[in-house]
Order: C-alpha cells, then sequence, then structure tokens
C-alpha cells in the first residue's frame, strides 16, 4: 500500500494518517482505498509545516476527500 508521496515532512505523514483513519471510521473503507483517495486529492506537496491545509480538522478533510470539494 502507498502512502502519501507528497508527504515532505514526518508531520505532514501523520497528518495524512489521521485523515485516512478518520476516513476508514467515517466510510468503512479500506486503508488502501483511503490511501488512494489522499493521492488522487492532493497533487502538489506539503511545502512546510505552516500549510494551510492544517488549519482544518481530519473530519473536514476525510469529508473533502470523500465526497469532493464541493460539498464543504
Amino acid at each position: 500500500m502507498e502512502k502519501f508521496s507528497l508527504a515532505t515532512t514526518k508531520e505532514a505523514q501523520e497528518f495524512c494518517e489521521c485523515i485516512v483513519i478518520e476516513m476508514i471510521q467515517l466510510f468503512n473503507i479500506s486503508e488502501e482505498e483511503a490511501w488512494g483517495r489522499v493521492n488522487d486529492f492532493w497533487k502538489s506537496p506539503f511545502d512546510e509545516e505552516y500549510d494551510m491545509s492544517y488549519h482544518k480538522t481530519y473530519g473536514f478533510w476525510a469529508n473533502t476527500i470523500y465526497f469532493g470539494p464541493e460539498t464543504n
């Protein structure tokens, strides 16, 4: 299973792992599917530890990634 290849820091990897866990719990999907959705959603790397993505909750990102950005 491929984890998020664009996470450039340990913090970014952990952040994405928490989103994956949230997606698994909310939508009853496999870890493989959750990672696939994360990788399909984010097309550019997290640049630094203060990336704007961190300002939203894991639940926000899980729903956005699963249902699409137009749902939030």
